[in-house]
Parts: C-alpha cells; sequence; structure tokens
C-alpha cells in the first residue's frame, strides 16, 4: 500500500519542482543572451570591418588630395575620436564585458589597417609598373609616329621630285616654243643615232643622265654648224676632249668628241658651215658627235627640233 503523503511533504516537493523549473528557465535565457551577445560581437566586427575597408578604398581613389593642406584642415576641424565614440555604442548595448571584447576588435582593426596599407603598398608598386607599360607604349606609339613622319617625308620628296621633272618638262616645253618662234636648226652630220636625250644605263664611260644626243659615224666625216653665230669656245679639256660652242643670243649648240676642229673663238659662222670632223676624243666609246642644244643655260633635247 503507497505511504499517505503529508500536507507539507506535498508543498515541500511543488517548491522543488518549481526551483528546478525556475533555475532551468535561467540557464536558458543565459544561453539564449549570449548566443545574443556572440550575434551582437560579430555584427559589430563585419561594421568595423566593412567601414575600415571602404576607407581604405576611399583614400586609395583620392591619395592626391588626402595629403593636401586643404583636406588637413577640414580633418583637424571635424576631428571626432571614434575609439571613444565605438566604446560608448558597445558598454551602451551590453556592458563591460562586451567593452572588452570590442577593444579586441578594435586591435584586430589594427591589424587589418595594417595589411591594408600593405595591400595599398602592393597597388602603389603595380600601379608604377603599369606606368612604366604606359610609358613603353607610348614610346613605342612614338617611334611608330616618328616611322609615319619618315614616311610621308619620304613620299613629299618624291613628289616634289616628279613635280621637278613635269615643271622642267614643262619648262623646256616653253623653252622649244620659242626656239621654234625665233630660230631654225639643221643636222650637224649624217649618221646613226646611238644615243638619245635623257635617262639612259650608265657605265664607267656613260653617265646614267644623256644632256645631248650622239650620232655615229666613221672618223673624219664633215660636221657642219646647225645654226648662224658666234663661236664662243673651243676647247681640248674635259670629258668633251676636242668640242667647241657656237652662240646666237641665248641659244648655244655645242659639238663634242671631234677629231678635227676648223675654226676658233670669235669666228662668225654661218648655218651648215664646215667646222670639224667626228672623232673620239675624250670620255667617248667610239668614232660620233656629241651634240648638245642648249637655251638659257637649260638643257633641250635636240629632237624636238630637229629629225636626226
Amino acid at each position: 500500500m503507497e505511504r499517505a503523503i503529508s500536507e507539507m511533504e506535498k508543498i515541500r516537493k511543488a517548491e522543488e519542482i518549481y526551483s528546478r523549473r525556475k533555475n532551468g528557465t535561467v540557464l536558458s535565457s543565459n544561453k539564449e543572451e549570449k548566443i545574443k551577445n556572440k550575434s551582437l560581437y560579430r555584427i559589430l566586427f563585419q561594421f568595423l570591418l566593412l567601414f575600415n575597408i571602404a576607407v581604405v578604398i576611399v583614400a586609395v581613389q583620392n591619395k592626391n588630395y588626402i595629403f593636401t593642406e586643404e583636406f588637413l584642415k577640414q580633418a583637424n576641424k571635424y576631428n571626432i575620436d571614434i575609439k571613444s565614440k565605438v566604446n560608448e555604442f558597445v558598454t551602451y548595448l551590453n556592458g563591460n564585458e562586451l567593452l572588452t571584447n570590442s577593444t579586441n576588435e578594435v586591435n584586430s582593426e589594427k591589424e587589418n589597417n595594417s595589411d591594408n596599407n600593405q595591400v595599398e603598398s602592393e597597388e602603389n608598386s603595380s600601379e608604377q609598373i603599369i606606368n612604366q607599360e604606359e610609358i613603353k607604349a607610348e614610346n613605342n606609339n612614338i617611334g611608330m609616329i616618328d616611322n609615319i613622319q619618315e614616311n610621308i617625308n619620304q613620299n613629299n620628296n618624291v613628289r616634289e621630285q616628279k613635280n621637278d621633272i613635269v615643271s622642267s618638262l614643262s619648262q623646256m616645253d616653253i623653252d622649244i616654243n620659242e626656239i621654234k618662234s625665233k630660230y631654225s636648226l639643221i643636222k650637224p652630220v649624217s649618221g646613226t643615232k646611238t644615243s638619245g636625250f635623257g635617262t639612259r644605263e650608265s657605265s664607267e664611260i656613260v653617265t646614267s643622265y644623256h644632256t645631248g644626243v650622239d650620232i655615229a659615224n666613221v672618223k673624219g666625216t664633215i660636221i657642219k654648224s646647225a645654226i648662224d653665230g658666234k663661236v664662243t669656245q673651243v676647247s681640248e679639256e674635259g670629258d668633251y676632249g676636242k668640242h667647241l660652242r657656237i652662240s646666237v643670243d641665248n641659244l648655244v649648240t655645242l659639238y663634242a668628241h671631234c677629231d678635227k676642229i676648223y675654226v676658233k673663238e670669235g669666228d662668225e659662222i654661218r648655218q651648215g658651215q664646215d667646222i670639224a670632223e667626228v672623232g673620239s676624243t675624250g670620255n667617248s666609246t667610239g668614232n660620233h658627235l656629241h651634240f648638245e642644244i642648249r637655251y638659257e643655260n637649260r638643257y633641250i633635247d635636240p629632237e624636238k627640233l630637229i629629225e636626226i
């Protein structure tokens, strides 16, 4: 049979049950409080970390400004003790214990700042490397621009040379028309044309630009004056060998590589008069007459005026 329980034992057991339940509730509340505090610590730490990262980013982007005198003055004007404000905020949240933890977080913040300073130093180093690469790229671009400019200058020179040739040809046409309007010329010697006026293949003896026309014939063939005029030169010097010039006004005819010359300087000559014989004196490859025409000291193609 069950033992009868007195009223006092019932009251005592009820109090024990109440006490155990109360203590269990208190323990649960303490656990919840600790979990809540840890969550607050974590939130605060993340906030401080994000804040520091934002400060570093802003500092890097505005590094040319933050060290100016104007910025320092503004910073002193609005100077705030951030650490004390953080401590006040932490104390407000959860008393002295949270303040101690926040102090540790501030120390951690200092370490993060040190890491951020290292990151900034690496960024500056990277920026220097980038600047060096940009300088190299600029130098390469300058070199390319110089090459392009050099090519342009070369093209301009070629264009100028072409213009000079065109201008010379145009001047020659003008000179030829003037000569035809004032004078009449004849072929100075019979024979075969071996080299015309202008550009030709050069050699040790033959020049690349021929200033007259060559007419080949046997040695001793008579050379006649192509115009009326005066003998202004008789010479045996130079590449022309034995040669003479007959001039009238600004028109000059030259007869070179002669074997013999019949006239002397100062003689007045009639067109068709015998003046010399074909030879191969001077810088010559064989018996022929080198015949030139000049007008106002400009070379004229003889075939533009007479039929060779």
